[in-house]
């Protein structure tokens, strides 16, 4: 008959997945937080936009311009895909739709909506078959999204 002993010591690539972890959700809610935000200035969502991809462009044309700007070996309707569904044209879309919703129900139908859309991608183009507990997930977003429509569209209280 074989132990287990378990330890309590925390190994360096767990405590690295905590940090990297840490630093997304931060990143994350930085980045909506200062979308948010910007609907109060003069800033529209395409001036947004232009901060948002030219600085990094910028600091990283270094980079892009020794190793080259797309990608090797990735097929072109894969680079299509991933530039429509994660570009300035989700950006965008984001943006005017942060500006136009309150904070609460935006931030809401964002963090459902993605895990909706990246299923619903990965069963149309990709062929996926999704197993129960996803499906019983993504009906579970849908019924989220469908009460907080249903409830602000009988009492009138949301602005959108």
């Amino acid at each position: 008959m074989s132990t287990i002993a378990f330890s309590n010591e925390k190994s360096p690539s767990q405590t690295l997945g905590y940090a990297a972890g840490t630093i997304t959700v931060l990143i994350w809610s930085t980045w909506f937080l200062a979308t948010r935000h910007s609907a109060a200035t003069s800033l529209g969502p395409v001036d947004i936009g232009l901060i948002r991809f030219g600085i990094p462009a910028l600091v990283l044309s270094p980079v892009w311009l020794r190793i080259g700007l797309l990608p090797k070996g990735l097929p072109l309707h894969l680079l299509a895909i991933m530039v429509a569904g994660c570009g300035a044209i989700f950006f965008l879309v984001t943006t005017l739709a942060i500006h136009s919703t309150p904070a609460a129900s935006s931030g809401i139908l964002l963090g459902g909506s993605m895990p909706l859309a990246t299923a619903l991608i990965g069963i149309l183009l990709f062929r996926e078959r999704p197993d129960v507990t996803r499906i019983a997930g993504l009906a579970a977003i849908v019924g989220g999204v469908l009460i907080l429509l249903g409830r602000s569209l009988a009492d009138a209280s949301l602005p959108w």
